[in-house]
């Protein structure tokens, strides 16, 4: 059978499962040998993969995705050259799984790589040769020996090839080592003495276990494989022993799976911080700050990671807010429950930070779970900013799962991966390109239909132009309409009638203020007048000082009204006299008509290329802008980001207008406090003035208004006391008696 070489692309892994990957395959009968790619040329003369097309299981022929599968689906191969290239090979393929019959007379021995005789049985005259041995074991001193070593290497108890590819690494390994030693005719003990040791107890490091592995048996494997292999048969001291070694072969000549047993530790969840807004900043500066949020497990050292750099919006006079709306992740450690969030602002134009406040979360907790405020920390005391946030955990992803298990307990039995759960599943890249690839697809259509309503707009524009040029070049219009000259004398009249009634508005405007002037001084004249008292004469001064600046302002108030009415004046009779002019100069000869029309063309020809000197200059900058954000050769939404500038404007504009709002309440709140001072000072002075007429009420009963006394009841006697005579009277005999 020819020989097919060809560069093909393979994907390990059923669904999504897996990336494709260049390999250099070779078909060779019934062997598909996989060399290394480095730029598209085969590397070196040893396979890194050899598959036996007698042994693949399902090999197939995929019509929905036009490629070839084996072992159940779970490898694939396509070709960049076309699908004709591809079929070749599957029907080669299919050729090479068909046994070819040969007489025995033409069988030649093939000499089979290290690959291919890894997990195969030992040939059956070596077993043969065994079983007499072991039959005539009572005839040589070694055979005791002999039949303990090799008692378990019968021909039915050696593991199906097919089933050593399910079980783990550490497994596989195993197998190959007691594959190798049954065809060398070794025994544990006697391959183990062959490698040096200087231990006392006769035990084997592992860099003289892998050295001896690779010089007396032939066998490689990767890093991860032997480190795999040294959990299973080394101790804690990575001593390996012969004991534990022939247990470990015996055992998974058997079929079992070495590593099925081992404890897997605990798969943390992950920590995710999703930070909403940070509210009441204090701010001293004008402009508004960025912000970050950094997330770390307490005690732990670093930074951490943290959010993109937001801009705060002013919520009082010296206050922010900055609504980040992020999350963080903290991957899970052991005994790691409380998390730190920092906020960090950055004010002014430099990029200096400065920590705004701390909080700490304990991830467990359930009430962290919900959306709450925590008050922000700055060394031990309260700064005045809360933060809106909550905890989410998440279980690692699939990826993180295979690869914690690995490094754990290197199980790989089924039961094992749905104990940890069930994941969700990883998207497809090529789905997620194609879907890419569709949105800028939609977008692109988006804009070409923008700007073909552009374009018709500005058509249905000319259009109308057109019409109101033909509509003037009709006899029913006046010699004077066409004229340009006339047109621009119009439109310089009407400007200058626009700027006379702004400037009469204005006026208006000044008199009306004026007037209030005047009320206020009549105001305080009557209020600061010399009959008040010596404390309201001595502000006297001061409001002769007013009055002095009000009359100043009152005399350049008067100046600018003169001249405002005089230019006024002026402008009126300029007018006047250009009228007068064009009237005087209008002609109806036919030479002055047309050199009139071809003002006008001349005209409308200049505008209209002004007009497209305007819009490539606008396209112009516009493809520069486009190009300064989103980068040359994409696509981006130039109104979006016009929209975003806008709003910004929009903010500052409510920023300086509460701003404004809250100065004319504090102006308005001294004035009310002048006005009340103004009063309380008139009611006292009121007061002083008022004569309180003398009058006899006691000064029990004044303290007392509200007490009335009734009329007095002559019935009503009180009781007259005793006195000492009476007393004495009673009793003659004194104290004694």
């Amino acid at each position: 059978m020819a020989v097919l070489e060809d560069l093909l692309d393979i994907r390990h892994g059923k669904g999504v499962v897996g990336k494709w990957s260049a390999a250099w395959f070779c078909l060779r009968g019934s062997s598909l040998e996989q060399y290394p790619v480095d730029n598209g040329q085969k590397q070196g003369d040893d396979p890194v993969q050899v598959y036996n097309l007698l042994e693949v299981p399902d090999l197939a022929w995929d019509d929905a995705r036009n490629e070839i599968t084996f072992q159940s689906g779970k490898i694939r191969l396509r070709s960049l050259q076309g699908m004709a290239t591809l079929q070749k090979w599957f029907q080669q393929m299919q050729q090479g799984t068909k046994p070819e019959e040969k007489p025995a007379a033409a069988e030649a021995p093939v000499e089979k790589s290290e690959k291919q005789a890894r997990f195969e049985p030992p040939p059956r005259d070596s077993q043969t040769s065994l079983e007499e041995k072991s039959e005539d074991g009572a005839k040589s001193p070694a055979s005791p020996r002999t039949r303990k070593s090799f008692a378990v290497q019968k021909a039915g108890e050696h593991v199906d090839p097919k089933l050593a590819s399910s079980m783990s690494r550490a497994t596989q390994a195993l197998l190959t080592i007691f594959y190798q030693l049954d065809h060398r005719k070794l025994r544990t003990v006697d391959f183990m003495r062959q490698m040096v040791s200087t231990h006392p107890e006769g035990l084997v490091n592992k860099t003289e276990f892998r050295r001896g592995l690779e010089q007396h048996l032939g066998f490689t494997c990767s890093n991860d494989e032997f480190k795999e292999l040294i959990r299973v048969v080394g101790g804690a001291d990575e001593l390996i022993s012969t004991k534990e070694l022939d247990r470990a072969m015996k055992k998974a000549a058997r079929g079992e799976d070495v590593l099925v047993e081992e404890q897997v530790e605990e798969i943390l969840d992950n920590a995710m911080l999703q930070v909403d807004t940070v509210m009441h900043i204090s701010s001293m500066n004008a402009t508004e700050g960025m912000y970050i949020a950094r997330a770390r497990w307490k005690g732990e050292d670093g930074k951490g990671p943290k959010t993109d750099a937001r801009p705060g919006s002013m919520s009082g006079p010296a206050a922010e807010d900055c609504p980040i709306r992020q999350q963080l992740k903290l991957i899970g450690k052991k005994d790691a429950n409380v998390a730190v969030l920092s906020i960090i602002g950055r004010h002014g134009s430099g990029s200096e930070e400065e920590l705004v406040g701390t909080c700490e979360i304990d991830v467990q907790d359930p009430k962290h779970h919900e959306v709450h405020i925590l008050p922000l920390l700055k060394e031990g005391e309260s700064t005045g900013a809360t933060v809106r946030l909550r905890v989410k955990l998440k279980s690692p992803e699939i990826g993180a799962l295979r690869k914690q298990a690995s490094q754990v307990s290197l199980a790989r039995s089924d039961s094992h991966i749905a104990s940890i759960g069930s994941p969700r599943q990883k998207k497809d890249p090529e789905e997620t390109q194609k879907r890419l690839d569709l949105l800028h697809q939609l977008h692109a259509d988006k804009q070409k239909r923008l700007e073909e309503r552009r374009l018709r707009e500005q058509e249905e524009y000319a259009s109308r132009l057109q019409e109101e040029a033909q509509k003037l070049r009709s006899k029913s219009v006046k010699q004077a309409d066409l004229c340009p000259r006339a047109a621009a004398e119009r439109l310089y009249r009407d400007s200058k009638a626009r700027q006379r009634r702004r400037r009469e508005h204005q006026l208006n405007t000044y008199h009306e203020d004026e007037q209030v002037i005047l009320r206020s001084k009549e105001e305080s004249k009557r209020f600061f007048s010399k009959s008040h008292s010596e404390a309201a004469n001595e502000m006297v001064s001061s409001v002769n000082a007013g009055n002095r600046l009000h009359d100043h302002a009152l005399n350049k108030q008067m100046q600018l009204r003169e001249k405002i009415k005089k230019k006024s004046e002026d402008e009126v009779r300029e007018a006047k006299e250009m009228a007068d002019r064009g009237a005087s100069k209008r002609s109806s000869s036919t030479g002055s008509l047309t050199a009139q029309h071809r003002l006008y063309h001349q005209a409308m020809d200049n505008m209209k290329q002004q007009s497209e000197l305007r819009r490539a200059k606008e396209a112009e900058e516009h493809l520069k802008f486009q190009k300064a954000v989103v980068g040359h050769g994409r696509s981006g939404n130039s109104k979006r980001f016009e929209e975003l500038h806008q709003e910004h404007v929009t903010r500052d504009v409510e920023r300086n207008k509460l701003r404004e709002e809250q100065r004319r309440r504090e102006e308005d709140k001294v004035n009310r406090e002048i006005e009340k001072g103004r009063q309380l000072a008139r009611q006292n002075l009121l007061k002083r003035n008022i004569v309180r007429p003398k009058t006899p009420i006691p000064w029990h009963e004044r303290l007392y208004p509200d007490k009335k006394v009734g009329p007095k009841d002559e019935t009503l006697k009180p009781q007259k006391h005793l006195g000492l005579k009476a007393l004495r009277a009673m009793f003659p005999q004194g104290r004694n008696s």
